[in-house]
């Protein structure tokens, strides 16, 4: 399974990279962001992976999160990823986010 997900994730990165004509770099690893307003905070969230890449003078930022279960999630209308993503954004500062769940 381990193998599986490593091989999934590697394409999709491979992918983005392809898509937006850059390398990419590991932005984090399984660590915890928070989103706060006016110092309060208001959700948090830990996606497995995080990486960037440049299209032209923006970043671009790729959120992956895997699930191992053996109900399928779908990436689509998914609130926590949506949630990951928003996370992401205005922690890199990108301008576009990706996400998938792998």
């Amino acid at each position: 399974m381990a193998d599986k997900l490593k091989e999934t994730a590697d394409k999709v990165v491979r992918d983005f990279s392809m898509m937006i004509g850059s390398d990419v770099k590991l932005c984090q690893a399984e660590m915890r962001m928070v989103l706060e307003d006016k110092k309060k905070v208001v959700m948090t969230g830990k996606p497995d992976v995080i990486f960037s890449g440049t299209l032209g003078d923006d970043e671009i930022g790729l959120v992956l999160d895997y699930k191992t279960g053996q109900i399928i999630v779908p990436s689509k209308d998914n609130s926590q990823l949506a949630a990951l993503a928003v996370m992401a954004a205005e922690r890199y500062k990108f301008k576009e986010v990706y996400a998938a769940i792998i």
